[in-house]
C-alpha cells in the first residue's frame, strides 16, 4: 500500500466542497465519453483502467495461429480460457472432461465442475513456466509457455494431448488427464499452437520451420499422408467411437519441398495453413468443399488452395463447415458451406473455391476467427464484425431472436453491438470472446454452463451482446501480444520486414543478431548459401561464389573445397567439379584440365598424369587420348616421340608401328623418302644393284617390256625405238616405212603416195579421186564434204563456192543451200540452222537476233516470240525471258523491264503479275520490297497496305510487335507518354482507379497508400495528440477549483491532518505493477 497525504477521512466535507468536486468530476467525464460510450466500460474506475492498460505495446492484440503473435484468449465447446499478464491461465464455463484444469481438492485430480467466473488453472504448476498462449477445443485444452513447451489436459480419447501414449481405451479413463507435456521433436520449441474448436486435433508450428499435428486422424487432418481406420495399429483404440481415433504421437505435416508454415488453423476434421510464400494449403476432410480446392476429395497431405488472382494470404481461420483467409490487400475470402450466410457474400450458396466476402468500403480487416458455422473479424479501427449462423446469439449483433431463441443469421458482415473497440477476437462452437487494448475481456453467445464468464450460468435465453468477463469486483484482464514489433504502424502479418533487422542480421527473440556463417540476410530475412556458394563470416549480406578450381556441394556451407586431382572446374559458383576428359590431366585445385603434351597420351578420364608413347608410336597434338602408330613408310626407334622418321632413299617400311627401315633389293629402288615398299624398275628401265634410289633408262634403239629388269633389248627390223626408256619397240606406222632393223625412226611416205599398213618397207601410189597433200600419209584422202576433186592424182581438193554445199565426200560438184538454212562460207558441207535467240527466212546467209522483249527458244526458228506476263527481256538475241524478281512484277506481254512494287506493297516471289498489300500490324516503307515489316512494340496498324505504323496513345500500350490495335492501361497503372509497350504502376500514396489513365492521382490529405499499383487510398491513422486539447481543458478547471477550496486554510491545514488520537490519517492505493505487454518470441 502506498500512503497518500490528504484530508482527514473523518472530517465531513462542506457543501461548497461537494459542489466543487462534483462539477470537476462531471467535467472530467465529458472527454472520457469520446473514447467509449459503452456503459460497462464507463462503469470501471479510472484507476483500474490505468492499472491494466497494455501501454508498453505498440499495437496489442493477436491473430490465432500466427507465429508472430500469442493467442491470449481462446473459445472452445461451451468454455473459454485466457492467459493473464502474470503468465497464469484462467478458464470458465463447462468443465466436463476436466478441460478447465482446476483442482478443487488436492490429491483428487482435476474436477469436472462448471465455472461461471474465470478460475485459475492451478493444475499448471509453477515449474511449468510462464505461459503466453492458450488453445481450447471441445474436450481438451493446451497452453504454450515462454520457452516453447506445450502442456495439454482434459480428454485424451483421440490422442489430442500429444504425449506419445496411445493407450486411451475406455478402461484407461482418457478424461480428466492432468497437464502433460506434448512430445515435441528433439531440440525444438513451439512458436504457436492451435486446436480444432469443433473436433479433436491440434497443431503447432516449430522453431525449426516444421509443423506438427496430433489427435484425431480419421480424415487425414494431420497432413502426414495416412489416416486412422479399423485396420490401423498406430492409432488410439476407440472401439466404441472409431471416428474419433487418432494418435498422440505428433506427426510432421508434409508440405511441398522448401515450404514452411507461418500460420495455421484447425477446423472440423480438416486443417489449413499459410506458408512462407503466403500461399494457402489445406488438407483433411473435404465434405462441403471445406478445403476450397474445387472438389470434395479428402486430402491426406497439404494441397494448394488458390485465392483469386494468385493473392497472398496473411491470416487464416478454419471452422466447422469451411474456412476464411485475409489477403495481403485486406480482402477476406471464404470457402466451403454457405449455410446461414456463412460465406459473407449475401447468399447461402456454397463456394467450392475461395470467394470474396462483401465488406463495407473502407473496412480494413486485421484479424479473423471462425466458429462452428460463423466468422468474425476485427478491423483496424477496432470495430468487430461477424456473419453466418447466429445460434445462441454467437454473432453478438444485439438483434432480435427467432422462435427458437436464436439470433437471426447474417449473410453479410454485421457490427458487434455496443460500439466496442476490440484488439483481438476468438470464436468457438457457439460463443465468441474478445479483448480490448487494456486487457478487459468480453464474451457473448450461449451462456449455459458459464461459457460467457459473467455469472450467467443459470440464465435462460441467450446473450447476443458483449458482456464483461469476471465479477464486477474482480473483472478479468487478459494478456495481449504485440502486433507491430518494429513500431512502423504496419500490422506484423502485413509487414514484409516485421522486425526491421538490417541486412546481415536476423531476429531472434525480438533481438537482431548477426546472421550465422553459411548464410546471409537481406532486410532481416535469412537465406542459406546455395550450392556453389559459401560464407565463412557472420553478419553478411551475400554469399561468396566458389572460385574456379573449387566447388561447394552443400547448402549453408562455410568454406569452398578444392577440386581433387583428376578433376577441374573453370567456372565460379559451382556445386561440383568436372572429370578430366581422356587426353587430359590435372592436379588439386585446377581450374582447367591440361592436355597431355606431344609424345604422351591418356586414354582414361579423371586422370592425374599422362603416358609416354611406345617405340614405333607417336602423338603430335596436345590432349591425345591414344598413341598413334607410325604409318607404313616411317618408323620410330625411341619412346615419348611426337613424330616418326620417314624411310630413307633406297629403303622402305612395309607396316605401321615399325621401329626400323629395310633396304631395297636388285631390280628395285625408291626415289623418295617414306615409302612402304620398293619400286620395280619400270618397263623401259633397269636397276643393276641393291639400295638404289633411281632406275636407269634403256637407250634409244633399245627397249624393255618387263618390270624389275637389269638390262634392255635391241629394236627388231621393221621397228624403231625413237627415245630412251622405251618399254616397247614401235612398228613403223601407216604412212611410214623402215627397210632396215635397229633404227631409231621410220621414213615418211612422200606426198602423192601412201602406206596403208604398219611395218611397211616401201610406199604405194594414191589412186584417182583421192589426194595426198602431205608426206607420211597412210592412205589417200577422199575429197571432203563441201569440196570435190575432179581429176586423179590431185594434191588438193576444190571447195564448194559460197551459197552451195556438199554433204558427201568424193563428190565432183556442189548443190545450192535450201531455205531456212545458211551457207555462209566457201566449202560448206552442210547448211547451218539458226541458233536459239536468232531466226532467219529461207535462202539467207546469216541469222537475225531476236528483239528486246522477245525470245527464240529453239534452233532453226523462222520467227521470234513475245515474253509472257511476269517475265521480261532487256537484251536482243536471247533464247529465254527473265522472271520478275522479289519486290517487282511484270503486268504485260513483251516487256523489256520489270516494275518495282509501290510503298505499302511487297512481293516475296518471282514471275509475279502484281504486288501484295501489307497486312494489318505491318507496313512497307519503301518501294521494291520483297517483305513486309512488323510494327514495333509500342506501335500498331489496323489497316492493310500501309507505309508506316501508328504510335500507341498516352494511357494505352502495345506489348508486342505486329499488333493491329492498342490496349488501355488497366486500373492501378497509367502511361503518360505515347508509343509505349507497357504501363507504369501507381506509386506509393497514389492511385489509378480507371483504365486508360495517362497520369496517377495523389491520395487526398489524410489518406495513405503504402503499396504500388493501387486502385484507391485508405484512411490514415489518428494519433493521441488529436484528443490532447480535450483533456487539458477539464484538468485546468479541476486545478482552479482545488486552489479555491484550500486557499484560506493556511497553517491550520497542518493541525487538521491529525486525528483526535494524535495519529496521521492516510489514503492508500494498490501498487501499480509493471507493464503487462510482452514482445512475441
Amino acid at each position: 500500500m502506498l500512503p497518500i497525504g490528504g484530508t482527514n477521512m473523518s472530517t465531513p466535507l462542506s457543501s461548497k466542497s461537494i459542489i466543487s468536486l462534483t462539477m470537476c468530476f462531471m467535467l472530467l467525464m465529458v472527454p472520457l465519453t469520446l473514447f467509449s460510450s459503452n456503459y460497462e466500460e464507463s462503469f470501471l474506475e479510472p484507476e483500474s483502467e490505468k492499472h491494466f492498460t497494455l501501454s508498453s505495446l505498440n499495437m496489442p492484440g493477436f491473430q490465432t495461429g500466427s507465429i508472430y503473435t500469442d493467442q491470449t484468449i481462446s473459445v472452445g465447446g461451451s468454455y473459454a480460457c485466457a492467459v493473464l499478464t502474470n503468465g497464469d491461465v484462467s478458464c470458465w464455463g463447462n468443465g466436463y472432461w476436466g478441460k478447465l484444469g482446476h483442482i478443487s481438492t488436492p490429491g483428487s485430480g482435476i474436477d469436472t465442475s462448471n465455472r461461471e467466473y474465470p478460475t485459475n488453472v492451478n493444475s499448471l504448476h509453477q515449474n511449468m513456466g510462464h505461459f503466453e498462449e492458450v488453445s481450447t477445443s471441445t474436450a481438451s485444452t493446451c497452453a504454450l509457455n515462454e520457452i516453447g513447451n506445450i502442456y495439454c489436459w482434459g480428454w485424451d480419447g483421440s490422442g489430442q494431448l500429444g504425449n506419445e501414449n496411445n493407450d486411451v481405451s475406455e478402461a484407461g479413463d482418457p478424461d480428466r488427464v492432468s497437464p502433460v507435456m506434448v512430445a515435441l521433436p528433439e531440440n525444438t520449441s513451439a512458436l504457436t499452437v492451435v486446436s480444432s474448436a469443433t473436433q479433436h486435433h491440434k497443431c503447432a508450428i516449430l522453431n525449426n520451420s516444421e509443423t506438427i499435428c496430433w489427435g484425431s486422424n480419421n480424415r487425414g487432418q494431420l497432413g502426414a499422408n495416412w489416416i486412422c481406420d479399423t485396420n490401423s495399429d498406430n492409432c488410439t483404440n476407440m472401439e466404441y467411437e472409431w471416428s474419433n481415433s487418432g494418435t498422440s504421437f505428433p506427426q510432421v505435416v508434409q508440405f511441398p519441398e522448401n515450404r514452411s508454415a507461418i500460420a495455421i488453423a484447425a477446423g472440423g476434421e480438416f486443417t489449413c495453413a499459410i506458408t512462407d510464400n503466403h500461399a494457402v494449403y489445406c488438407w483433411g476432410s473435404n465434405s462441403g468443399y471445406k478445403l476450397g480446392q474445387g472438389d470434395e476429395i479428402t486430402r491426406k497431405v497439404p494441397r494448394l488452395t488458390e485465392l483469386p488472382g494468385d493473392r497472398e494470404a496473411v491470416a487464416i481461420a478454419a471452422g466447422g463447415i469451411g474456412a476464411c483467409a485475409i489477403s495481403i490487400d485486406h480482402n477476406v475470402y471464404c470457402w466451403g458451406s454457405g449455410s446461414n450466410g456463412a460465406l459473407g457474400d449475401g447468399s447461402n450458396d456454397t463456394n467450392p473455391t475461395p470467394g470474396l466476402v462483401i465488406l463495407e468500403e473502407g473496412d480494413v480487416p486485421i484479424s479473423i476467427t471462425a466458429g462452428l458455422g460463423f466468422y468474425c473479424i476485427v478491423l483496424d479501427t477496432g470495430v468487430s464484425k461477424c456473419w453466418g449462423g447466429n445460434w445462441h446469439g454467437a454473432l453478438g449483433d444485439g438483434g432480435a431472436l427467432d422462435d427458437f431463441n436464436n439470433g437471426i443469421p447474417r449473410v453479410l458482415p454485421t457490427n458487434v453491438t455496443g460500439n466496442h473497440s476490440f484488439v483481438a477476437i476468438e470464436s468457438g462452437t457457439q460463443n465468441t470472446c474478445a479483448i480490448k487494448s487494456n486487457g478487459s475481456a468480453y464474451c457473448w453467445g450461449r451462456p449455459y454452463d458459464g461459457a460467457t464468464g459473467d455469472g450467467s450460468m443459470y440464465q435462460t435465453g441467450q446473450i447476443n451482446y458483449p458482456v464483461r468477463v469476471g465479477q464486477s469486483t474482480n473483472p478479468l484482464f487478459a494478456d495481449a501480444s504485440e502486433r507491430d514489433h518494429d513500431n512502423d504502424g504496419i500490422v506484423t502479418i502485413f509487414d514484409s520486414n516485421p522486425y526491421m533487422c538490417n541486412s546481415g542480421y536476423y531476429q531472434v527473440n525480438n533481438e537482431c543478431i548477426e546472421v550465422y556463417e553459411g548464410a546471409y540476410s537481406i532486410d532481416g530475412i535469412v537465406y542459406l548459401c546455395d550450392y556453389g556458394t559459401y560464407q565463412p563470416i557472420t553478419g553478411q549480406t551475400s554469399c561468396i561464389d566458389s572460385d574456379p578450381g573449387h566447388y561447394v556441394d552443400t547448402t549453408n556451407a562455410t568454406e569452398q573445397l578444392e577440386c581433387l586431382a583428376g578433376t577441374h572446374q573453370p567456372n565460379s559458383a559451382q556445386s561440383d567439379c568436372i572429370e578430366n576428359s581422356p587426353g587430359y590431366y590435372s592436379l588439386n585445385g585446377a581450374d582447367q584440365q591440361i592436355g597431355c603434351p606431344n609424345g604422351s597420351y591418356q586414354p582414361s578420364s579423371n586422370s592425374t598424369d599422362c603416358i609416354s608413347t611406345d617405340p614405333g608410336y607417336f602423338t603430335n597434338s596436345v590432349g591425345s587420348s591414344s598413341q598413334t602408330p607410325c604409318p607404313a613408310g616411317s618408323y620410330q626407334p625411341l619412346p615419348s616421340q611426337n613424330t616418326c622418321i620417314s624411310a630413307d632413299l633406297g629403303y622402305f617400311v612395309s607396316s605401321s608401328g615399325s621401329i626400323n627401315q629395310e633396304m631395297c633389293g636388285i631390280g628395285n629402288y625408291t626415289d623418295s623418302m617414306g615409302q612402304v615398299e620398293c619400286i620395280l624398275a619400270s618397263q623401259g628401265y633397269y636397276v643393276a644393284g641393291i639400295g638404289q634410289d633411281s632406275q636407269q633408262a634403256c637407250e634409244s634403239g633399245t627397249y624393255q617390256t618387263l618390270q624389275g629388269q637389269s638390262d634392255c633389248n635391241y629394236a627388231s627390223s621393221g621397228y624403231y625405238v625413237p627415245s630412251n626408256g622405251s618399254s616397247q619397240q614401235i612398228p613403223c606406222s601407216e604412212g611410214s616405212y623402215q627397210p632396215t632393223g635397229g633404227g631409231t625412226s621410220c621414213i615418211l611416205a612422200a606426198p602423192g603416195s601412201f602406206v596403208d599398213s604398219v611395218g611397211a618397207t616401201e610406199p604405194s601410189q594414191c589412186e584417182l579421186g583421192t589426194y595426198s597433200s602431205e608426206e607420211g600419209q597412210e592412205d589417200c584422202t577422199p575429197a571432203a564434204p563441201g569440196s570435190f576433186v575432179d581429176s586423179a592424182g590431185a594434191t588438193e581438193p576444190i571447195p564448194c563456192p559460197s551459197g552451195q554445199y556438199q554433204e558427201t565426200d568424193g563428190s565432183t560438184s556442189c548443190v545450192d543451200s535450201p531455205p531456212g538454212y545458211i551457207s555462209s562460207n566457201d566449202g560448206s558441207s552442210t547448211t547451218s540452222p539458226c541458233q536459239p535467240g536468232t531466226y532467219a527466212a529461207a535462202g539467207q546467209s546469216s541469222c537475225v537476233d531476236a528483239d528486246p522483249g522477245n525470245f527464240v527458244p529453239d534452233s532453226a526458228q523462222s520467227s521470234q516470240q513475245l515474253c509472257d506476263q511476269g517475265t521480261y527481256q532487256p537484251d536482243a538475241g536471247q533464247s529465254s525471258c527473265l522472271p520478275s524478281q522479289p519486290g517487282n512484277y511484270v503486268p504485260k506481254y513483251g516487256q523489256t523491264e520489270q516494275t518495282s512494287c509501290e510503298t505499302g506493297t511487297y512481293q516475296p516471289g518471282q514471275n509475279s503479275l502484281d504486288c501484295v498489300p501489307a497486312d494489318p500490324g505491318n507496313f512497307v516503307p519503301t518501294s521494291g520490297r520483297s517483305y513486309q515489316n512488323e510494327c514495333e512494340k509500342g506501335q500498331y496498324q489496323p489497316e492493310s497496305g500501309q507505309t508506316e505504323c501508328m504510335m500507341a496513345d498516352p494511357g494505352s500500350f502495345v506489348p508486342s510487335s505486329g499488333a493491329e490495335r492498342q490496349f488501355p492501361c488497366s486500373p492501378g497503372t497509367y502511361q503518360p507518354a505515347s508509343g509505349k509497350f507497357n504501363c507504369e504502376m501507381a506509386s506509393e500514396d497514389h492511385f489509378v482507379s480507371e483504365s486508360g489513365a495517362t497520369e496517377q492521382t495523389p491520395c487526398s490529405s489524410g489518406d495513405i497508400q503504402p503499396n504500388s499499383g493501387a486502385l484507391r487510398c485508405i484512411e490514415g491513422p489518428k494519433s493521441f495528440g488529436d484528443y490532447l486539447p480535450i483533456l487539458i481543458i477539464p484538468l485546468l478547471i479541476i486545478g482552479s477549483a482545488l486552489f479555491y477550496k484550500y486557499r484560506n486554510k493556511g497553517d491550520n491545514s497542518t493541525s487538521a491532518k491529525k486525528r483526535k488520537d494524535g495519529q496521521w490519517g492516510e489514503k492508500t492505493i494498490d501498487y501499480v505493477p509493471k507493464s503487462i505487454g510482452r514482445r512475441k518470441k
